[in-house]
């Protein structure tokens, strides 16, 4: 059983004992609280509901993809994530907007990922507020 549905069976069995005792303003108190708890239930079913939803569509791998530079993609969503993340514990970890260039002589960008360390090297730098390479 929930703890909900639990704290409703213990409202109850309060309310029978309220009964008992004829004690009108603990009964309409207790009423009250029956109340309540069942519009928590009802918010905490749709909670999980959309939870589900969400968790569906993030975990899917239809809505996931690697593109050119070495970066995670999910479908509309213009931002980077870490593919290490993804492939070993299906976390979407956002990787930083601005590579950093190592070396002079080589013309590629190191991106890291805050969260595991990961590195993806890119040919590519990106604007902060755009997806598209830097010319």
């Amino acid at each position: 059983m929930s703890l909900i549905s639990d704290s409703i069976t213990v409202a109850e069995k309060v309310q029978s004992i309220a009964k008992k005792y004829k004690d009108k303003e603990l009964n309409d108190e207790i009423i009250l609280l029956q109340q309540k708890l069942s519009l928590l239930s009802n918010e905490n079913i749709k909670l999980r509901e959309e939870m589900a939803e969400i968790r569906s569509d993030v975990l899917s791998n239809k809505n996931v993809y690697m593109d050119d530079n070495g970066f995670l993609r999910r479908k509309n969503d213009e931002t980077k994530y870490c593919p290490k993340c993804w492939n070993k514990d299906r976390r979407l970890s956002i990787m930083p907007n601005h590579g950093v260039k190592e070396f002079d002589s080589i013309n590629e960008y190191t991106f890291k990922c805050s969260a595991c360390g990961f590195m993806v090297y890119s040919k590519d730098n990106f604007d902060k507020n755009s997806t598209q390479p830097i010319s």
